[in-house]
This record gives C-alpha cells, sequence and structure tokens, in this order.
C-alpha cells in the first residue's frame, strides 16, 4: 500500500523540522566553547552537556555535521591540529571510536552565526 501524498509530504516536513531543530542544537551545543564531537553520538548526551539531545539517528547526525562542515558552518580542532574541516573517514571516528589522544572538537564559525539566530526564532526555547 502506497502512503497517501499528503502523509508523505507531512513526513518530509518533520524530519526537515527535526533536522533544522538538531542543526540549532547542534550550534548551541557548541555556544561558548568547543565540545568534543564524540558527545553528539553519546547515549547520554542530555546528562553529559546538560541540554536536550538533538534526536538524530547515528547516520542522520553524520550526514547532518559532514554537511555542516562541509558548509563552513563548523570548524573541528584536536590537541595535534589546528583548525579543520574533518573528512567523513575522520568524522565517523570521532562518533564511533573510543576517546583518544587525538580527540576531536568542534565549534560554529562565523558563517554559522546568522543561521543559528534565524533557527533561534523558531527553537530558542530549547536551550
Amino acid at each position: 500500500m502506497v502512503a497517501p501524498v499528503a502523509d508523505v509530504i507531512t513526513t518530509q516536513i518533520m524530519k526537515s523540522k527535526g533536522l533544522k531543530r538538531a542543526e540549532y542544537l547542534i550550534y548551541g551545543y557548541a555556544h561558548d566553547w568547543y565540545i568534543q564531537l564524540r558527545l553528539l553520538a553519546a547515549e547520554n548526551l542530555e546528562e553529559a552537556i546538560n541540554l536536550p539531545s538533538h534526536g538524530l539517528s547515528d547516520a542522520e547526525l553524520e550526514q547532518l555535521l559532514a554537511r555542516m562542515f562541509r558548509e563552513k558552518c563548523l570548524v573541528a580542532t584536536s590537541r595535534d591540529r589546528g583548525l579543520f574541516s574533518p573528512s567523513r573517514k575522520e568524522l565517523r571516528s570521532a562518533l564511533t571510536e573510543p576517546p583518544s589522544q587525538d580527540e576531536l572538537f568542534y565549534g560554529y564559525t562565523s558563517a554559522a552565526v546568522e543561521k543559528y539566530e534565524v533557527l533561534s526564532q523558531e527553537f530558542g526555547d530549547e536551550l
């Protein structure tokens, strides 16, 4: 049985809204400091940073972060490197591997400020 068009559109809108909310929260987590990338995939994210969870699956999280890095809205750093955009492999490793000496942290860039402000109009009561 095929879902009615209205149901498909509603699902797409809800998913889009969920991704926008997640993007807002990912910016918000790093509002005042750099945060460990691996925390974003932690089961206890809400406890670890005392803020609501983004609610994404691991695959959705990786895809959203890859886009945000690609659009230069996020920047990564580690003990042994300066600021950079991680490869997809580095991103996946940072989200799934145990902590290492060269742990990746992220923060948002000036390119994200306007996006964050626009998203805060819709989701500002969440942080």
